[in-house]
Parts: structure tokens; C-alpha cells; sequence
């Protein structure tokens, strides 16, 4: 299926263009899979984590849908996709403020405290910024190991110039994919 592709295609993260699920996306030009009659075989596909071309017709909306936009392992395609952008932006920001630090006189950055805390604070809002283009659960906080305290753990990592202290964990957004409504209908008005 090359449509969802086109759909994955179309994201292009900002504060003001979220990621948007995977699961029940729009996509054009396609054949819905028959649904009628096929409710065992719906649910072995769901089960298996395959998607299927469907319709919106369950909430009253004519376009063809993705339906479940998981990949094999049952998380929703924006998990991983989350999951590059943040490997990638990371690598991306932290990297231009070491080559930009090398190269500013006025404001170097050093490996010391005030240049881990630097780094910490880049990857924060790299962090920062999955949350608000969609692509992260709030809150999100970056965790660096103090200068003193790596270096002590670490004594030839400081002369090589390698600090491996920092560290963020979290959790990518996403959307839903089946909602359970309970309804209760009496014979009688509640007391009360």
C-alpha cells in the first residue's frame, strides 16, 4: 500500500502542524476492504497488527481511512516515527551547538559544568519541541550526570573528550484506536 506512505510522507512537524495519529488518517485513491460479513477476519487483522484501507462511515465520514496505523509491533506509526525525529533532531542540535561552540570566541563551550548544562539545555528543547509539534507526551525532562560526578566515574573519558551523561526518557504521543462507552438504561428515575 503506497498511500498511507504519501500520508506519512505529508508530516512536516511545527508548533503549528502537529503530528497528527497514524490510525484512521485520510488517504485518497484507494478501494476500501469490504467490512460487511468480514467481522472474524477484521479482527484476526487488527489482532496481527495489519492495516486495511476502510471507511470513516462509523462516524458518519465518506472518506476512505487507514485503519489501525500500527506497525508490527501494535504501536502506532507516529511511535516510531517519534522515535527518529527525536534521534535525529538530538544528534542534529546538539552537534550544531559543539561545532558553534569550537567556533565562538566570545561564548566556547568547554567540558565542564557550564557546557554539560549547555548540551542538557539543547536537548531540552529539542525536547521541548516533540512535545509541541505532537511527537512526545508532556512532561519530558533531560538528565545530565555533574561534571565532578562523571569524571570520577569515568577518568578516561574527560582526557578523550567523551561524555556520555545525558540522558531523556519518554513517552510518544498518540491517538486512539477503540473507545469502550458504557450505557446504563433504567426503568426508574434515580433517587436522590
Amino acid at each position: 500500500m503506497r498511500r498511507p506512505f504519501y500520508r506519512l510522507m505529508q508530516y512536516n512537524p511545527s508548533a503549528s502542524n502537529r503530528v497528527t495519529p497514524f490510525a484512521f488518517g485520510y488517504i485518497y485513491g484507494v478501494t476500501p476492504f469490504p467490512t460487511r460479513g468480514n467481522n472474524a477476519l477484521l479482527t484476526t487483522l487488527k489482532n496481527a497488527n495489519t492495516n486495511i484501507v476502510g471507511t470513516g462511515a462509523e462516524g458518519g465520514i465518506s472518506n476512505t481511512i487507514i485503519l489501525w496505523g500500527t506497525t508490527e509491533d501494535g504501536h502506532d506509526f507516529t511511535y516510531w516515527y517519534s522515535v527518529d525525529w527525536v534521534q535525529i533532531n538530538s544528534d542534529e542540535m546538539i552537534s550544531n551547538a559543539i561545532i558553534n561552540g569550537s567556533n565562538n570566541p566570545q561564548n566556547p563551550l568547554y567540558y565542564d559544568q557550564n557546557g554539560i548544562n549547555r548540551l542538557q539545555a539543547v536537548e531540552q528543547q529539542v525536547m521541548n519541541n516533540a512535545i509541541a509539534f505532537g511527537l512526545a507526551l508532556a512532561p519530558v525532562t533531560v538528565t545530565a550526570t555533574p561534571f565532578a560526578t562523571y569524571v570520577v566515574q569515568n577518568p578516561t573519558d574527560y582526557p578523550a573528550g567523551i561524555y556520555r551523561g545525558l540522558a531523556v526518557t519518554y513517552t510518544p504521543q498518540r491517538g486512539f484506536i477503540q473507545i469502550v462507552f458504557y450505557v446504563n438504561v433504567t426503568s426508574f428515575p434515580a433517587a436522590g
